[in-house]
């Protein structure tokens, strides 16, 4: 994961100021290998807490919710007291999550919780969730593909990012509503912005990959699993 995330910086180089919407596919894919770095941090963080619940392989379906739950308090956080050295220390939490990550365990106690019943109900049902999640994740590839994310969710953290702290914009009464999750959307910026306007695709997509992954990725994983009981 530490070469991912390196990877990802040197090929997403400097951030794009505005206007950047022609973003190139080597800034994209660097950008993505940055998430992908990023998400480990998030799962391995996951797993570090949920061990301490002593549930076992139920554990798992408690650690993308936990480490994203993680990382949006330290965001809040780091944002309260003005964002001193927010990428460096981003990346060195990342880097110590992902050593709490062990994918081959990983790997087999999803096979063991998702394996595959013989019903033919169960599998057209869960195919289809399979290829409307396909879809989805697709979308979070394109630039504004949504109004949503442009109306506060990713609005709200990208005026904390430029702020430089986490504060309510009376300028903007939408971004109100930015808060618990949104903070979350603060990776963006941090990792691939720049003050004054810079990285503003790569921060959307970002967030449409983090929106992706461990919103609709992990409800659709979650609803996969108790399919499993009827």
């Amino acid at each position: 994961m530490f070469t991912t995330l390196l990877l990802g910086l040197l090929l997403y180089g400097r951030p794009a100021m505005p206007p950047d919407f022609g973003l190139g596919s080597g800034a994209v894919f660097g950008a993505f290998l940055v998430f992908c770095g990023f998400s480990a941090g998030i799962l391995g963080w996951g797993t570090i807490l949920s061990r301490a619940t002593g549930l076992g392989a139920w554990a798992l379906l408690l650690a993308p919710g936990l480490g994203a739950g993680f990382f949006s308090v330290y965001f809040l956080f780091l944002g309260s007291i003005g964002f001193p050295a927010a990428k460096v220390a981003t990346l060195g939490l990342i880097c110590v999550g992902a050593l709490g990550l062990d994918l081959t365990a990983l790997f087999h106690r999803v096979r063991g919780i998702f394996c595959w019943p013989r019903s033919l109900a169960y599998r057209a049902i869960a195919g289809i969730l399979i290829l409307e999640l396909l879809g989805i994740l697709l979308l979070t590839f394109r630039i504004y593909p949504f109004w949503d994310p442009l109306w506060y969710h990713l609005v709200g953290p990208r005026l904390w990012f430029e702020a430089g702290r986490v504060y309510f914009p009376t300028h903007h009464l939408i971004a109100f509503n930015a808060g618990a999750w949104d903070q979350i959307y603060l990776a963006g910026p941090i990792l691939l912005g720049e003050r004054g306007g810079g990285g503003l695709a790569a921060g959307q997509l970002f967030g449409q990959w983090c929106h992706g992954i461990f919103a609709v990725g992990t409800g659709s994983a979650a609803l996969f699993f108790f399919l499993r009981f009827f």
